[in-house]
């Protein structure tokens, strides 16, 4: 028997895979290479990093896919783009498709697996949760056409995290579960929840700046798809960020910054949000699912309380933020970290071999399923999840009603766009408005004019 919170989440990611569809398949796999035998082995090459495919891993992988010589290959962006211009890169990439799909699909880079998925006994497409049509891309809409990869593990990433103590502390009511925080009162909150020092210092910070921040794109897309907006025009070939909608945006998020209430430039904090989260110096952070397992760990032993200051009881997990209590609900996964198989590779037969693998509903899917790292991507180990104490209980109530109430579950990227390069940019223009060397309406209109030249240019890389 399925565990009621469970039972109720699959039964309502049924319900939304059904009202918002994913799209046909098509697109072929090409039939070339081999599969790889003990007698004639097949080198497989993943950039999936030490983190997520282990040493270990490794080992086990060649153990079970006899003929496949497996090998990791860390590659940031700039050197796995020269390794496809040279015809060097692996065979399975890892990719956040959320801010990267639409990009690798029409530059011809990525591998269409639906015949793949067809004809294996491993995976069932009926399994899959509605997350995994953020690999799908059909030339104008992320959710629809050929399927291209399948995530790891995934999660809301736009969800917020609260200390409960800290919320008593100042004063201010726990939030309902069921409510979004509104933009601003998420900005407000983060102003009341900061404590400072005698000397002027923060001794808590009101909020994080993961997620919550100018240099997230996903973030500010997802707040303008809410009001039935976009920074995109329909086809992809124009930018609009030097609009009231969006300067209202970045007035919010800099009346915040310069507080100095919450982690920024101007009040830098020492280490990463989760980090200081555990550490007890930071009331709310925005956050997806995956963080569970960090705060899992919170209650495990007397020197990690002593260490960590905090206890799983002391937090709650929130909605996404929405625009305004009248906006269109969207909770935005913005990265469903999975992988693809390279167009390129010289043996994608060989390649499915370890894609399946590894990102298919059994083995090292089942342990990630059972330790809450994130949610899977197949219904059938939703049941795995951590389902034990009131905070388990807790954060699946709220994957349960952001699944159930989200309009979509990703948001629309550009096709044409390279998403660290659009956040480098944004770097650029913004950090100078914090140090009074420049001001929104001078950055929006030199942000949007860089962000066309990208744009200008992915186009002509396509065009050839």
């Amino acid at each position: 028997m399925k565990k009621p919170v469970l039972a109720m989440l699959l039964a309502a990611a049924l319900v939304f895979a059904v009202a918002c569809g994913g799209g046909g398949g098509g697109g072929s796999a090409p039939a070339a290479g081999s599969i790889g035998t003990p007698e004639n082995p097949v080198t497989v090459r993943t950039s999936f990093t030490a983190g997520e495919f282990t040493d270990d891993l490794i080992v086990r992988s060649m153990a079970e896919l006899p003929g496949l010589i497996v090998e990791r290959e860390e590659v940031d962006d700039t050197r796995l783009m020269a390794m496809i211009a040279a015809g060097t890169a692996p065979d399975i990439v890892r990719m956040y498709a959320a801010q990267s799909l639409p990009m690798w699909v029409t530059r011809g880079l990525a591998m269409p697996i639906q015949d793949y998925v067809d004809k294996s006994d491993i995976i069932d497409e009926a399994d899959f949760l509605p997350i995994v049509d953020v690999f799908r891309w059909d030339g104008k809409t992320t959710g629809v056409g050929p399927l291209y990869g399948i995530p790891k593990d995934w999660s809301l990433d736009l969800t917020v995290w609260i200390n409960k103590v800290h919320f008593q502390n100042a004063g201010i009511p726990i939030p309902n579960e069921k409510v979004p925080l509104t933009f601003e009162e998420y900005a407000d909150y983060a102003q009341r929840l900061h404590v400072a020092n005698a000397d002027g210092t923060t001794a808590v910070y009101g909020a994080g700046n993961h997620q919550f921040n100018f240099n997230n794109l996903m973030f500010i897309q997802s707040l303008m798809q809410q009001q039935g907006l976009s920074i995109w025009s329909d086809d992809y070939t124009k930018v609009n960020l030097n609009n009231d909608n969006v300067k209202y945006i970045f007035n919010v998020l800099n009346n915040l910054v310069m507080s100095k209430t919450n982690v920024s430039p101007l009040n830098p904090a020492p280490a990463w949000d989760g980090d200081i989260f555990r550490e007890n110096l930071l009331a709310m952070k925005t956050n997806g699912y995956w963080y569970s397992g960090v705060v899992r760990g919170f209650n495990q032993t007397e020197t990690q309380r002593q260490d960590q200051e905090i206890v799983q009881e002391d937090v709650m997990m929130l909605p996404a933020v929405m625009m305004s209590k009248d906006s269109i609900r969207l909770s935005a996964c913005t990265h469903a970290c999975g992988g693809i198989l390279l167009a390129q590779s010289q043996n994608p037969d060989a390649a499915w071999r370890l894609f399946e693998w590894f990102l298919g509903p059994a083995g090292e899917a089942i342990d990630r399923a059972k330790g809450g790292w994130g949610l899977p991507s197949y219904r059938s180990l939703m049941e795995l999840l951590p389902d034990e104490t009131e905070f388990d209980k807790q954060a699946m109530r709220i994957q349960l009603d952001e699944i159930e109430n989200s309009s979509q579950l990703y948001v629309q990227m550009n096709p044409y766009l390279n998403y660290s390069a659009v956040e480098s940019l944004i770097n650029k223009y913004v950090d100078p408005i914090y140090f009074g060397e420049s001001t929104i309406d001078e950055a929006l209109p030199q942000l949007e004019r860089d962000i066309q030249l990208l744009i200008d240019e992915g186009i002509a890389v396509v065009n050839g």
